[in-house]
């Protein structure tokens, strides 16, 4: 069981009346459920660290099943036979991650 706001997530227009970037999740029929704001002060060239930190927020929900199913894939190759340390080292990376996304 998920103890995350089901994705997708979405990135929003910044709100006119501050510089706040809100990460939502959809609901249906075009609307969202706001779930956090990120602060967009700062920046160049019109992106903020705000907005690339909306963004991460916004696909870390793809990014974790990313993971996931990438470990199941080196795990199914990982029987017996000898892997680049390169690619044991990265999954293993991969599961602390998910580990800690997951709050294991």
């Amino acid at each position: 069981m998920n103890k995350h706001t089901p994705g997708p997530w979405v990135v929003l227009e910044r709100y006119a009346d501050r510089n706040a970037i809100p990460v939502a999740v959809s609901i249906g029929n075009g609307a969202h459920a706001i779930f956090c704001e990120c602060n967009g002060l700062g920046g160049v060239s019109g992106q903020t660290e705000g907005d690339y930190n909306a963004r991460l927020i916004a696909s870390a929900f793809e990014l974790l099943e990313a993971l996931e199913r990438l470990c199941v894939v080196v795990g199914a190759y990982d029987n017996g036979q000898m892997l680049p340390t390169a690619i044991v080292d990265a999954a293993s990376d991969a599961r602390s991650a998910i580990a800690k996304a997951r709050g294991l």
